[in-house]
């Protein structure tokens, strides 16, 4: 019998383990202030939390990935002034 995208669990919303994201997710809810995405790859490579974060520009993928978590109020990124990014505590509006 062939799986189909119909039978497969919805996977939308759910960060990967092991991700970027879910690495910036884990460093915002650790933080007590909003963080800038230079710090928050320096907590990242401090706690090895995503190792498949390369290539040439990471403060960039992960500035890029914060600003669009929070455009879109994606997994409760918000950002509180420019450049710095926080994360909702759960039912907070």
């Amino acid at each position: 019998m062939s799986t189909t995208t119909q039978d497969k669990p919805s996977t939308a919303g759910q960060v990967r383990e092991g991700s970027t994201m879910s690495a910036i997710i884990t460093v915002l809810k650790a933080a007590r202030n909003p963080l800038t995405a230079e710090q928050v790859l320096e907590r990242i490579r401090k706690g090895n939390l995503a190792p498949g974060l390369k290539g040439k520009t990471p403060q960039q993928t992960i500035a890029a990935r914060m600003a669009v978590a929070a455009k879109g109020a994606k997994h409760g990124i918000t950002k509180t002034e420019p450049g710095k990014y926080t994360i909702r505590a759960k039912g907070a509006k």
